[in-house]
């Protein structure tokens, strides 16, 4: 199985000078400016060839896969490595490669073919154990010869999905559309890991969805399982990492809240991914943020809903429709669905979601709209009643009226309203990383049932790539969260600020002073010592110019990152430093209380 976008190669001096960069990059011998080097040399060099090929499509019936211990399962998909077109200049058509995970090294690649021809000038057998070295190869068959290179990543686990339809052109045409899967997962050393069946596949994201080539997916699983260590769960998340070129942002700030004790962070892996054998790039294989008893472990209130209905004999089959009261976006805007007879909204788990206003809109689940103009996405319980939306939201509001006084609105004791020390630590996470986000997107909060307590809870923790000194996105100037001094989530960006209206609460100050010193003070310098950015970056590197290679074909820039790839995780570490020693200094010199 092959890639479409390999066809109508017609010019074997690009993919040969495509493969001599691609060669350096994979040998990990070379920094990304020695390889810029000697693309450039091999460039002159071969200026005066006059190699040419005749235009070739590939080959139908030929691909290679893992050599594997054992066979794939029931539902899984037989790992495929198909060739993929590079993008050429201007949008144009480039040459071929041929990705491959490091873990194949060990496992030992396998070439299937039901058509004759040779590789390299030999012949090449269905099933034969091949030793494909790094750099470039010809395949020739009777329809023609089709130069490609070949280039291994690091030592990642991979993840195949064979899609039923055999494209990903409906899921990308749609993020709401989900298509079934196939779906295997190699461990890191080529052994398979996980075979099975995901019911389905589908899109993920805000910005990077619109806006990038390499796209997010949501995976469901047919059944629970626990992938590379992580806890069983059904939905996964394979995160692109699009904006951040170095892959290493969310993964660091994730680390980094988990050694402070943040409740529910998520665990991530990172791993390689194909889909119906073309190579997408380097993604994060990460836990979703929702409500189960391996993730947000609070009582799902979804399921005391059914309940009622049932005993109300009035069970809904799917979604229940969605109504809405108010001008939609607006302060006071409600959003519900169409069921009575539910149980209060303090008899079970919320999670919430703080959002940008335009994308509240675009949401298909229930929410509310604050006096001030806050956006607020219900993401559990899935279908809630306006009742309970009323109780929730006005949860939210004695919030808003507490950090932001109103005539008429008195003022509560915030330690009545909120749980301080959760909100304290995800404050810290976005101060501490310098998050672009911080107080616009991606800000979760939570609630027990009453029984428990009737405060909310902020965290999970979540989407880090335009932090710690971003490497930038298309539109925006990240400089803005470059320096490591200044705050930056408690500024007040809109009337609505959360992070902005809890700092200027004497009680969260001293709160997010006592969590600084007491976890993330330590928890920093333990990983900074330990060399964690770093130590992962070098186990990345290969994967990372390959991902950079596949998404930007012959307009890929070695020297995306000044000093190379490595240097750019030595400068993750030195902004956290500097960033934990100019907040130590300033709430250090602040006085108990202040």
């Amino acid at each position: 199985m092959v890639g479409k976008g390999a066809m109508g190669l017609n010019n074997r001096m690009r993919a040969v000078r495509v493969g001599l960069l691609l060669a350096a990059l994979a040998a990990g011998a070379l920094g990304w400016r020695q390889a810029a080097g000697r693309y450039d040399e091999a460039m002159q060099a071969l200026a005066c060839s006059e190699v040419q090929s005749r235009a070739a499509g590939l080959p139908e019936g030929i691909a290679f896969s893992p050599a594997l211990s054992r066979p794939v399962g029931m539902g899984g998909a037989a790992p495929v490595f198909g060739l993929v077109g590079l993008p050429g200049p201007e949008g144009g058509q480039g040459p071929a490669a041929l990705f491959l995970p490091g873990a194949v090294k060990t496992a030992g690649l396998r070439a299937e073919t039901e058509t004759p021809c040779l590789l390299d000038g030999q012949p090449l057998e269905s099933g034969r154990l091949l030793e494909l070295a790094e750099g470039p190869h010809l395949l020739s068959t009777p329809k023609g010869e089709l130069p490609f290179t070949a280039m291994y990543g690091s030592a990642l686990p991979c993840v195949f999905l064979e899609t039923a339809s055999g494209s990903l052109e409906q899921v990308h045409a749609d993020k709401r559309y989900s298509e079934s899967a196939a779906l295997t997962l190699l461990e890191a050393d080529g052994t398979l890991g996980y075979s099975g069946w995901a019911e389905g596949l589908r899109g993920h994201g805000n910005g990077s969805w619109l806006d990038a080539e390499k796209k997010s997916y949501q995976v469901t699983l047919a059944e629970k399982a626990g992938l590379l260590g992580m806890p069983a769960a059904r939905r996964w998340l394979l995160i692109s990492n699009v904006f951040d070129q170095s892959l290493l942002r969310n993964q660091t700030v994730l680390a980094l809240a988990r050694a402070a004790g943040v409740a529910f962070t998520p665990e991530a892996r990172q791993v390689e991914l194909y889909v119906n054998g073309e190579y997408q790039g380097c993604y994060l294989l990460c836990e979703k943020v929702e409500v189960a008893a391996s993730r947000v472990d609070i009582p799902d209130l979804d399921e005391l809903n059914y309940a009622a209905a049932l005993d109300a004999k009035e069970p809904w089959e799917g979604e229940p429709p969605l109504c809405e009261e108010g001008v939609p976006g607006a302060p006071g805007h409600r959003r519900y669905t169409a069921l009575d007879g539910l149980p209060g909204a303090g008899a079970g788990g919320w999670l919430l979601e703080l959002e940008l206003p335009e994308r509240y809109l675009e949401a298909e689940e229930p929410g509310f709209v604050t006096r001030l103009g806050q956006p607020v996405c219900i993401k559990s319980p899935s279908s809630a009643s306006r009742g309970q939306v009323e109780e929730i939201a006005a949860l939210c509001q004695r919030l808003e009226d507490t950090l932001y006084p109103a005539a008429g609105r008195p003022a509560e004791p915030l330690e009545e309203l909120i749980d301080l020390r959760s909100f304290a630590r995800k404050y810290l996470v976005e101060e501490i990383s310098k998050n672009l986000d911080a107080s616009t997107s991606s800000q979760y909060l939570y609630k027990l049932p009453d029984s428990v307590s009737p405060k909310l809870y902020a965290g999970p923790v979540w989407d880090y790539d335009k932090s710690l000194a971003g490497s930038g996105t298309p539109w925006e100037d990240l400089s803005m969260i470059a320096d490591p001094e200044g705050f930056w989530a408690n500024l007040q960006q809109t009337d609505y600020t959360l992070w902005s209206g809890l700092y200027s609460q004497p009680a969260f100050r001293q709160e997010v002073r006592d969590s600084f010193f007491a976890d993330f003070l330590p928890a920093a310098q333990r990983l900074l010592s330990e060399g964690l950015v770093r130590r992962e970056a070098q186990g990345l590197s290969a994967s990372a110019a390959m991902d950079a290679l596949r998404w930007q074909g012959e307009g890929y820039d070695p020297d995306a990152f000044e000093g190379g790839y490595l240097a750019e995780a030595e400068k993750i570490e030195a902004f956290l430093a500097a960033r934990m020693a100019w907040l130590q200094s300033e709430w250090q010199a602040a006085a108990p209380g202040a």
